[in-house]
C-alpha cells in the first residue's frame, strides 16, 4: 500500500475515533432566570422561607450507550415574604449528558408538596403549591427522610455545601417528633444526612457510633 493510501486510512481512523469520542456530547446549554411562586393550596397565601431546589438532570452516554440518568448541578433559593424565588442564568459546558431539564423540589417545614403543582398550567408558570401535612409523626418522619434522598445531586461537586442548610433543616424539624422505635430511627438518619455534609461522612460515622453506643434518643 502506497504512502498516499495509508495518509488516508490514517485519517479516516482518526475521524472515526473523534466521532467516538464526541459521541454523546451534548452542545453548551444556556438557562435563562428562572422566577416563581410557592404558594398554599388551602389559601392561595404564599408561603415565606421555604426553600426550592433545583436538579439539573440529564442522561450521560459513552460509546453510543446511553447509561443512566444523572443530575450534574444543583442549587437552592429560599422564598420572600410574597413566596417569591429566583434562579439567576447560567450556561453548561459541553459533556456527556443529554436531554437536560430541571426538576424542582420545596420543603417548608410542616408542609408536603401539592399535586396541583404538577397540573401542566400551573407547572409551566413555575408555581409550586404546598399543602399542610396530614399524619402521625412517624409518617411526617418517614417523608423528611424521603425528601432528603430525593434532593441528593451525586455528580455535582458543590452538592454538600449547597444542601448543608436544607439537610439541617429537615433535621430541625424532625429531632423532636419520635415517639416509636422506627421514629427514633428515621430522625437518626436526618441527623447523619445532615453531618455528612457538614463534617464529611467520616466524622458523621463516628458520631453516629457514637451515639448507638449511647442509645436512640441522643439527639
Amino acid at each position: 500500500m502506497d504512502n498516499g493510501k495509508l495518509n488516508n486510512l490514517a485519517l479516516l481512523l482518526g475521524i472515526i475515533l473523534v466521532a467516538i469520542m464526541l459521541n454523546g456530547c451534548a452542545a453548551p446549554s444556556y438557562w435563562p432566570e428562572v422566577h416563581g411562586r410557592v404558594l398554599d393550596e388551602t389559601t392561595d397565601q404564599p408561603i415565606e422561607g421555604a426553600i426550592v431546589v433545583a436538579k439539573w438532570r440529564g442522561y450521560s452516554s459513552h460509546a453510543f450507550i446511553q447509561v443512566r440518568s444523572t443530575c450534574y448541578h444543583i442549587e437552592t433559593a429560599t422564598t420572600d415574604k410574597m413566596g417569591r424565588f429566583t434562579f439567576p442564568s447560567r450556561m453548561d459546558g459541553i459533556s456527556t449528558v443529554q436531554r437536560r431539564f430541571v426538576a424542582y423540589r420545596v420543603y417548608k417545614a410542616g408542609y408536603v408538596t401539592s399535586d396541583k403543582t404538577y397540573e401542566k398550567e400551573i407547572y409551566e408558570k413555575k408555581l409550586k403549591y404546598l399543602k399542610p401535612f396530614n399524619g402521625t409523626n412517624e409518617e411526617r418522619l418517614k417523608y423528611l427522610v424521603q425528601f432528603g434522598d430525593v434532593i441528593r445531586c451525586a455528580n455535582a461537586d458543590d452538592a454538600d455545601k449547597k444542601l448543608v442548610i436544607v439537610k439541617e433543616k429537615l433535621y430541625n424539624e424532625g429531632r423532636f417528633l419520635p415517639d416509636t422505635k422506627k421514629g427514633l430511627e428515621y430522625a437518626d438518619t436526618l441527623l447523619f444526612g445532615f453531618e455528612s455534609r457538614k463534617y464529611g461522612r467520616e466524622e458523621a460515622h463516628k458520631r453516629r457510633d457514637k451515639r448507638l453506643r449511647k442509645g436512640y434518643g441522643i439527639y
